[in-house]
């Protein structure tokens, strides 16, 4: 954020010091922009980080009292309030205003649904890895995979654009993209990962997107979203931001600095910080009862069941 504040003030804009203040505290999203657009994405999912230890308990309690069941009741029901309302708003009213799309997108707990998928898909993995039961063939879990990709390469790119559009930008119908795939990404993330102790993607999908050159450019796919406004703003001082060659450079020049600050940076950042947090688990050293599955050692357990209330 204080790049992109530094950029757009090289252009003459002045900020209100409450607001840049505000904005650091991660307090403004929550009703305006703030600097650097694709902050958005940690702003809307900070809550669910920071209630993650809370609400991981209703999975945990899901598959203990109901197994298999209970995850993809969970899993339905979740995506049922995630994608529910923005379905319902564009059926009664044949679209949705940007301020629907801004409370549905960009407002942060309206990412927690979405968030809370993701955490039951990873429980349903893990709960076939640990119990090693309920697995599936690796024909059925490559074909799960290749048709949730499917779904979602086609939803993306063959269907029609929405008539009162923006031409590069589908204001208003991200809501209806985002949640209403999250069923198909979940999808593709239960399949694509066997109960095989290395979890070697299976799929044709999982095995492309897993190639070391793709695999490479995602360890700082996250950092290029975050960082490509306002490098894009320090460009456009100085060149023309809409010329091919420009945009060549700054494509090439973005990824470096995100490769280099994911090395330099990131790195000795994360490390430090596991190094004083590695002493915060608070698991016991006498096993766990899962999901009706009998005594199974501590470190067979994987981390999302070390909870009291599976015992």
């Amino acid at each position: 954020m204080a790049f992109a504040c530094w950029a757009l003030a090289m252009t003459g804009t002045h900020w209100d010091i409450a607001y840049l203040v505000k904005c650091a505290l991660f307090v403004e999203q929550w009703f305006e922009w703030c600097p650097n657009g694709p902050s958005w994405f940690v702003f809307a999912l900070l809550p669910s980080w920071i209630l993650y230890p809370f609400t991981r308990k209703v999975v945990v309690a899901a598959e203990a009292q109901f197994g298999d069941l209970g995850l993809w009741a969970l899993l339905l029901g979740l995506w049922a309030l995630s994608f529910g309302p923005a379905l319902v708003l564009l059926v009664l009213h044949g679209n949705i205003t940007m301020q629907q799309h801004s409370d549905m997108m960009f407002w942060p707990p309206s990412q927690m649904a979405d968030f809370a998928i993701g955490m039951t898909t990873a429980a349903m993995v893990r709960r076939r890895s640990c119990l090693q039961t309920g697995g599936w063939p690796i024909e059925s879990s490559a074909l799960l995979a290749d048709i949730s990709l499917s779904v979602i390469v086609g939803v993306v790119f063959f269907l029609p654009r929405p008539p009162r559009t923006w031409a590069l930008h589908l204001n208003g119908w991200e809501p209806l993209l985002d949640h209403g795939l999250a069923l198909a990404i979940a999808g593709f993330l239960l399949g694509s990962c066997t109960e095989q102790e290395d979890c070697k993607p299976v799929g044709l999908g999982a095995k492309l997107l897993g190639h070391p050159a793709l695999a490479s450019l995602g360890e700082m796919s996250f950092e290029v979203y975050i960082f490509q406004r306002p490098m894009h703003d320090i460009f456009a001082l100085f060149f023309d931001a809409d010329s091919p060659e420009v945009f060549m450079v700054y494509v090439l020049t973005l990824w470096v600095f995100a490769g280099l600050y994911v090395k330099y940076v990131q790195a000795p950042v994360d490390r430090w910080l596991r190094s004083k947090t590695e002493n915060w688990d608070t698991v016991g050293r006498h096993g766990r009862i899962v999901a009706g599955a009998g005594h199974v050692p501590e470190e067979q357990v994987p981390v999302l069941y070390t909870d009291d209330a599976v015992e």
